[in-house]
């Protein structure tokens, strides 16, 4: 990696709040977050080194801050929507059904891919938003109509040829972008192991109660930059939130997530 990459992870690293998911699955509150980096040069090879730390369980449903930092959250202008996969959909020759849905969703944007960094054990499919946080109403029910249709059957084309092909574990992610001048939410609806319907149903279904729990933070003034809902087949539910800072607060399942940070910790213990 160049010299100039290195001195961008590292200035984004210190203007940005970085979190760390489990294994990259953000149906799991974050487990902690990069506080500083630095490039170092040992024996003329650079290295970015970082200072991470892990989420204490005192730390969770309050605000602590770094600064004027802010959690980094995905960009994507009002009105556009950009379809990004992983390695996954290029083992399985997925990749040109997911340019195909690209364009049906919107013809201007281009596709991204996603390197993971580390082992993949969950398959994931992104589809980003963006949202006017005053227009929500109206966007759903364009995302959700005639418009839409070609997408929505493309998109449940893949999710079958995607069962057919794999028994790895499969997400397809849904993250809204809802932003104003003042103030800017990213809401993520995370999908695992759908059937080909089941996406298109259950945002159908739930879109006001996701509307809502995004007006009701805007209204109570809650610093939450993430909003994460999540539908296993049971339904689709708000599982967690994450402040500005990066903390997560607003969680579902407490004791599943002071179990996690609890085997965070005894992993990262000296032996």
């Amino acid at each position: 990696m160049s010299v100039e990459a290195l001195i961008g992870m590292k200035d984004q690293t210190n203007s940005k709040v970085i979190v760390s998911q489990c294994e990259h699955d953000f149906s799991m509150p974050p487990i902690g977050r990069m506080e500083k980096a630095e490039l170092i040069n040992h024996q003329d090879v650079n290295w970015l080194m970082g200072e991470f730390s892990l989420f204490e369980f005192d730390d969770i449903e309050k605000e602590n801050e770094l600064g004027d930092r802010e959690l980094a959250i995905h960009y994507q202008d009002i009105g556009s929507v950009t379809v990004a996969y992983d390695r996954s959909y290029e083992l399985e020759d997925l990749v040109e059904d997911v340019e195909d849905l690209q364009r049906k969703f919107d013809e201007n944007g281009k596709v991204q891919f996603e390197l993971k960094k580390s082992v993949e054990p969950i398959s994931t499919l992104t589809i980003l938003v963006g949202v006017g946080i005053f227009a929500a109403s109206g966007f759903f029910n364009g995302f959700l109509g005639e418009a839409g249709k070609d997408a929505w059957a493309a998109l449940k084309s893949i999710i079958q040829k995607k069962k057919s092909k794999s028994k790895e574990e499969q997400h397809y992610q849904f993250i809204f972008i809802f932003q104003n001048e003042f103030y800017k939410v990213e809401v993520m609806l995370i999908f695992k192991n759908p059937q080909p319907d089941g996406v298109e149903n259950e945002i159908r279904i739930n879109q006001k109660m996701i509307e809502d729990k995004v007006i009701e933070y805007y209204e109570r003034e809650v610093r939450a930059k993430r909003i994460v809902f999540l539908s296993d087949g049971q339904g689709l539910e708000h599982i967690y939130s994450v402040y500005r800072c990066g903390t997560p607060f607003d969680i579902a399942n407490i004791n599943e997530y002071k179990e996690l940070l609890e085997s965070r910790k005894n992993k990262m213990k000296p032996v």
